[in-house]
């Protein structure tokens, strides 16, 4: 039996909603630290420059750590991928590997910085894949 592949409003919404529960992770993650780092007596004050490259690492590899831990789970999803009913699987059906969801996870990078093309060709793809489906050799299905 073929798979559904998963359809552009799917991913697009799994997306919004994995953008959120990562946004509401790095909060909460916030808030904490700087509870404890108050409660210990230590400044927050550093320079606008270190907080900002401090920040895209924070949430560069929290983005990193959700995707592939979720794809590359026994379920294949993340929480947004969970709402939406899709799952990521390898082309030939097998469970990811945390390295090939890492290597989805940062061509995904390439996708969007390629002005969205790489987004954009999942729309002519048989299989739905985007360029980085391709380049990971993976799939997004529909799952019941």
């Amino acid at each position: 039996m073929n798979p559904e592949y998963g359809r552009p409003g799917a991913r697009i919404l799994a997306f919004v909603l994995d953008f959120i529960a990562i946004r509401v992770l790095l909060i909460v993650f916030a808030l904490v630290v700087g509870g404890i780092l108050g409660l210990v007596g230590l400044s927050t004050t550093v320079s606008d420059s270190t907080a900002a490259i401090a920040g895209i690492a924070l949430y560069g590899g929290t983005a990193w750590l959700y995707f592939a831990i979720g794809e590359s789970s026994a379920s294949g999803m993340t929480w947004g991928k969970k709402m939406a009913k899709i799952r990521v699987q390898r082309s030939d059906g097998a469970r990811l590997t945390f390295i090939q969801a890492s290597i989805r996870f940062w061509c995904k990078l390439l996708s969007i910085g390629l002005l969205g093309i790489g987004l954009l060709i999942a729309l002519k793809s048989p299989m739905k894949q985007t360029l980085h489906d391709r380049i990971a050799g993976t799939v997004v299905v529909t799952v019941q």
